[in-house]
C-alpha cells in the first residue's frame, strides 16, 4: 500500500508528500531514486510538456537525487558496511531495483559522488588489497 501511495504522490505532482513517504518505506534510498527516475523520464521523454514544467521536473529530479545522497551519506557515517550493502540490495517493494543501478541509469551525480559510492568502487577495483598500506615510493623501491 505504501508503494502505491508513494507512486500516486509522484504522479499527482505532490513531491512534498512523496518525500515524506520515502522515509516510511523499507528502502528509502531506492524510493527516492525511483522518484528521481520518474521525474527524469517525465522531463526527458515527454513531448507534450511546457518548458516551465520540464524545468520543474528536472528540479525535482535533482532534489530527490540529493535527498538519496544525503540518506546514503548519513548511513555511511554511521555504519560503512551497512551502507555498502544497501547500495546493491534489491528492493522487493520497488521492482527489484537496487540503488546503484538506479543511480547509474539516471546518472544521478549527487548520489554517484558520495563517499559510499567511492568506497564501493574502490572495493570493486582493488578487491581485498589494502592500497593505503603501501605508497607509490615503497612499491618502486621494492621493484628496483
Amino acid at each position: 500500500f505504501i508503494r502505491e501511495l508513494f507512486l500516486w504522490a509522484i504522479l499527482m505532482n505532490r513531491s512534498d508528500l512523496a518525500m515524506s513517504i520515502c522515509s516510511r518505506t523499507t528502502n528509502p534510498v531506492v524510493a527516492t531514486l525511483v522518484a528521481s527516475k520518474i521525474y527524469h523520464q517525465a522531463a526527458t521523454q515527454s513531448r507534450c510538456i511546457t518548458a516551465e514544467r520540464k524545468l520543474e521536473y528536472l528540479k525535482k529530479e535533482k532534489e530527490f537525487g540529493e535527498h538519496a545522497a544525503g540518506i546514503i551519506d548519513r548511513c555511511f557515517q554511521v555504519d560503512e558496511e551497512f551502507a555498502l550493502k544497501l547500495l546493491t540490495q534489491e528492493s522487493d517493494v520497488f521492482f527489484k531495483y537496487n540503488a546503484l543501478y538506479l543511480a547509474r541509469e539516471i546518472n544521478s551525480r549527487p548520489f554517484l559522488a558520495t563517499k559510499c559510492i567511492q568506497k564501493h568502487l574502490d572495493t570493486e577495483w582493488y578487491g581485498n588489497i589494502n592500497y593505503n598500506v603501501y605508497s607509490y615510493t615503497n612499491i618502486m623501491v621494492n621493484y628496483y
